[in-house]
């Protein structure tokens, strides 16, 4: 059989029909950046032999789209095709008749790096292992470096947890893992995060995404890591490692200071009275509050929010002026390119960017 267990797959019209559309899905997200589509994982099937009944044995392209899967090496992707490998359903003896057996000859996993515009492409060779290279909007190969690994696993992550669960409904053939799954993978991703925003590759391409309407990303969601950080520790209540990792991000990254004291209030440490009295002045020692000029927008307006709550309405007042005085004219051209919200039609188009054509079938696997 040619199905995997559990796991519903398309069969490509033509051979290779959904690596083509991903490539022009990078090419229109060099000049439009996004947090991109599902990460692509397409296989090259064949039978074993022919069935009893005869029937072609010619090579398929098959694909999933997967959400949630970690992409931090080729060691974690190998792992995921050998999962894939495991869950290929052999034919029963009387469907041998007719379907004969199908193995696993090739496979590309994509995983779009939205911080470097580049799709990030690991390759399965049978045998051989795994090859990994980064194509940029223009098709051309790059050599996939260590950084490269850590940007897509974080943009991975990024689009698991805010993508909206309708739109994934819709994409057909998405796979969604739970990210992070282990205190292991967690300790991973935190490392990634605080590398790329001291290496200044965070926010970076992922500042104005906000703006754009669809894929889940509203425009609360000023700084989508933190957002997408602040929903994982937020559905597991973890309180106190969310506290400790954001003071931590705060001391090269100030916006982080807010989402540290979100997180003390959360702990119940967050009144303005009483012993927990102090959290505004340390929020806004932690900020750097005597250098506001050093604070963006955002994040003077958050201080701002904080000020008012505490009744220091004052410097509320003045943290908010200054907030928008810097960017006046900057917050009167966003609001004239954010585009009109997308139709539910183009639910499929907001999620992959560039479908691929209608496949020629879906297989039905075994559920499980």
């Amino acid at each position: 059989m040619d199905t995997l267990r559990g796991i519903s797959e398309h069969i490509e019209a033509e051979f290779g029909d959904s690596i083509v559309a991903r490539d022009e899905a990078v090419a229109l997200l060099g000049e439009a950046p996004g947090l991109g589509p599902p990460d692509l994982c397409w296989l090259q099937k064949a039978p074993k032999g022919r069935s009893l009944l005869g029937g072609s044995a010619e090579a398929q392209g098959y694909y999933h789209f997967v959400l949630g899967r970690d992409a931090c090496s080729t060691a974690a992707v190998a792992a995921y095709f050998a999962l894939l490998n495991s869950k290929v359903e052999p034919a029963g003896m009387l469907q041998g008749l007719w379907s004969p057996e199908f193995v696993i000859q090739r496979g590309f996993y994509c995983c779009y790096d939205a911080l470097s515009c580049m799709d990030l492409r690991c390759e399965l060779c049978v045998p051989g292992g795994v090859l990994a290279g980064c194509v940029d909007a223009a098709g051309v190969l790059h050599d996939a470096t260590p950084q490269h690994f850590m940007q897509a696993q974080v943009c991975g992550f990024i689009r698991a947890m805010l993508y909206d669960p309708e739109l994934r409904a819709a994409g057909g053939s998405v796979i969604a893992y739970e990210p992070c799954p282990s205190a292991a993978a967690e300790r991973s991703l935190l490392s990634c995060v605080l590398a790329l925003y001291q290496l200044g590759a965070l926010p970076g391409a992922l500042q104005d995404i906000y703006a754009q309407q669809g894929c889940g990303v509203l425009p609360e969601h000023m700084d989508v890591a933190l957002a997408a950080l602040w929903q994982h520790f937020r559905r597991r209540q973890r309180w106190a490692a969310a506290a400790s990792f954001f003071r931590q991000l705060a001391a090269v990254y100030p916006a982080a200071t807010l989402l540290w004291g979100a997180a003390q209030r959360c702990l119940g440490l967050g009144g303005w009275s009483g012993s927990s009295g102090n959290l505004l002045a340390e929020l806004l020692l932690l900020a750097g509050h005597r250098g506001p000029e050093q604070l963006c927008p955002a994040t003077l307006v958050g201080l701002a929010t904080e000020c008012l709550e505490a009744g220091r309405v004052q410097e509320a007042a003045v943290m908010a002026r200054q907030a928008l005085q810097r960017q006046f004219a900057a917050a009167l051209v966003a609001l004239n390119v954010v585009p009109t919200p997308p139709l539910p039609a183009a639910e499929v188009e907001l999620l992959h960017v560039a479908p691929p054509p209608p496949p020629k079938a879906t297989t039905q696997p075994q559920v499980g």
